[in-house]
């Protein structure tokens, strides 16, 4: 029988999962177009109920994980944030597939910036990658320093991910640009 996560983005499932893999997807990108749209609360009720659907250490469960701890740092719940980045950190590499090792790594370090504390700036990131899905370090990083109150540093993180050209292989991709966009508008 398959592993839930196989196809980290996509992928055959065998029908007495796809169902489940199915709601999953729905919950994640409804999360992810209400937390573009600025609605923290419902965003985080999306991401709760999903990250309680899935499995506890796949790419899923991953997504929800971080981007609960997301909209609980934006809606002013840094305390309840920081649990949910500890448990992405916790969780770590998801995956030990060549492919995706950039998405795994990703979330790693986007706990451990989340959890730092103090503000990142530019030159902190230089050795993450300025495309791909390592790119959204970038975004992770801005929305820490968003939410520490750092709005000129959010804006020069959240810029560099807006630069980066779209990734076909990462979901949200396009919400993500849209709360990119609405965090580092003046």
């Amino acid at each position: 029988m398959a592993h839930l996560e196989d196809g980290v983005f996509g992928g055959h499932f065998p029908p007495q999962v796809r169902h489940v893999v199915l709601r999953l997807q729905q919950l994640l990108q409804a999360g992810a177009d209400v937390l573009a749209a600025g609605d923290w609360e419902k965003a985080r009720q999306l991401f709760a109920e999903a990250g309680a659907a899935g499995d506890a250490r796949g790419a899923r469960a991953q997504w929800a994980r971080s981007n609960l701890a997301v909209a609980l740092a934006l809606g002013g719940q840094p305390d309840q944030a920081r649990e949910e980045w500890k448990k992405v950190e916790l969780a770590a590499l998801f995956s030990d597939r060549p492919e995706d090792s950039a998405l795994a790594n990703m979330f790693v370090d986007a706990s451990a910036f989340a959890l730092r504390g103090s503000a990142l700036h530019i030159d902190d990131l230089k050795k993450y990658p300025a495309s791909g899905p390592g790119a959204l370090v970038y975004l992770f990083a801005g929305i820490a320093d968003f939410s520490l109150g750092e709005k000129e540093a959010a804006r020069g993180l959240l810029q560099k991910f807006l630069d980066a050209p779209p990734v076909q292989s990462v979901p949200y991709w396009e919400a993500y640009r849209r709360l990119a966009q609405r965090l580092a508008a003046p």
